[in-house]
């Protein structure tokens, strides 16, 4: 048996430009570790942090290794669908890895 230790960290922090949603809107954010099959559970799951009521969320205890981070955002009254956004970043054993992701909320633009 092999048990391996991470103590990476990404910190996080999702954020609006060019406009507001309503105060019912909700931010998920999930990792996918770079060679696992996010369909396919193997070993645990993979952390899925809370959003704060500022934008911020914050996941310890990675393993070292590439990963992406995506979100999405649900208006529970609203029909309108917002394309996630998703960011890779390199999590280092030790290290505390700064993550951004934005939704530009201006008409007719496409967000990332």
């Amino acid at each position: 048996m092999l048990v391996t230790y991470g103590n990476g960290t990404i910190r996080g922090n999702v954020k609006l430009e060019n406009g507001e949603l309503p105060s019912t809107a909700r931010f998920s954010v999930w990792l996918v570790k770079e060679g696992d099959d996010p369909f396919r559970l193997q070993g645990a799951p993979m952390p899925s942090p809370q959003v704060d009521s500022r934008g911020h969320f914050l996941v310890e205890g990675l393993l070292p290794g590439s990963y992406e981070v995506n979100a999405v955002v649900y208006v529970p009254e609203s029909n309108v669908r917002m394309p996630p956004v998703k960011q890779q970043v390199i999590v280092s054993n030790g290290v505390v890895t700064e993550v951004t992701l934005t939704w530009d909320l201006s008409p007719n633009r496409d967000n990332p």
